[in-house]
C-alpha cells in the first residue's frame, strides 16, 4: 500500500514531480522509481520493464515541461542499469 500512497503524493503535490526529478538525478532513476512503484502497487514482479520506465518517463517530463524529448526505452533502460537499478 505504500507504493499506492506515494503514487497518490505524487500526483497530487503540485511540484511533486519537480522534486522526484531533483531527488532523483536523471529522467530514467526518476522513472523508474514510478515504475518500479506501480509495479509493486499492482502487485506484479518488483523489476519493471523498458517500456514501463518509459512510460513513466513520459508522463514525469508531460509534468515538469522538459524541453527535450523523452530518450528511447532502450537509453533509459540503459542509464537505469548503469545506475544499478534493474530493467527488464
Amino acid at each position: 500500500m505504500a507504493s499506492l500512497e506515494w503514487l497518490l503524493r505524487l500526483a497530487e503535490n503540485e511540484q511533486g514531480y519537480h522534486t522526484l526529478l531533483e531527488e532523483s538525478d536523471s529522467l530514467a532513476v526518476a522513472a523508474w522509481r514510478v515504475a518500479r512503484a506501480r509495479c509493486q502497487a499492482w502487485f506484479r514482479p518488483e523489476v519493471p520493464t523498458r517500456w514501463e520506465v518509459h512510460a513513466a518517463a513520459c508522463e514525469i517530463a508531460n509534468h515538469v515541461n522538459l524541453p527535450t524529448p523523452t530518450p528511447p526505452p532502450a537509453i533509459l533502460a540503459s542509464d537505469c542499469e548503469a545506475a544499478g537499478l534493474p530493467v527488464v
